[in-house]
């Protein structure tokens, strides 16, 4: 459950690719977004969840990606009402947020791909706190791909552990998120659902 909150962290990490735009311009999503994360309790126990959605802010300095937690599903109505009112506490911490200078980017070259690292900052259930994400961004014909995952431990952001019918999961969770982006406009916004589903 608290792993949802990690997930909007790795979407930032598609920030990357933005990067590559001139400054003053916007970036729109170009197709569907997805974020997954992936928890684990004793006994192999796993748990799987995500959500499609995904916003872009562009701003002169850096980029943000925010991911609204309202929608985050595991696939058990029952364990989503307890991790978004008991966990998450998606009533008062709504959406997670990822800012990444646009200094701190690597983006591939018309044709290309890189895969690298980055520094970003993550605010989550109130909490904003230094992260490191990895990413995979290629460029085809105007679009950028990116993929990124992260690692994060959801007490480090006031979390408590989730436990569901008596099963307890680590903190630990793993975020990975996929999307991609092309320059639109000039002037700056945030970008939500992208205008071609």
């Amino acid at each position: 459950m608290r792993s949802l909150k990690l997930i909007p962290a790795v979407l930032f990490s598609s920030i990357a690719v933005l990067a590559a735009f001139k400054a003053g311009r916007t970036l729109s999503k170009s197709g569907p977004s997805t974020v997954v994360f992936n928890a684990s309790g004793p006994g192999g126990v796993k748990i799987e969840g995500q959500t499609p959605d995904l916003e872009i802010r562009d701003e002169a300095e850096s980029f943000w990606v925010i991911v609204p937690l309202k929608n985050l599903s595991t696939g058990i109505s029952l364990r989503d009402k307890h991790m978004k009112e008991k966990y998450l506490e998606t009533e008062k911490f709504s959406r997670a947020e990822l800012r990444v200078r646009r200094a701190d980017l690597k983006v591939p070259a018309p044709g290309g791909r890189e895969e690298t690292s980055a520094k970003a900052l993550l605010k989550l259930h109130g909490q904003e706190k230094p992260v490191v994400f990895n990413y995979r961004a290629s460029e085809a014909g105007g679009v950028y791909r990116v993929d990124g995952s992260l690692r994060l431990n959801i007490a480090e952001f006031g979390i408590s552990t989730p436990s569901f019918m008596g099963v307890t999961m680590r903190p630990d969770v793993e975020v990975r998120a996929s999307f991609r982006v092309e320059q639109t406009g000039s002037t700056e916004r945030t970008l939500g659902q992208t205008s071609s589903q």
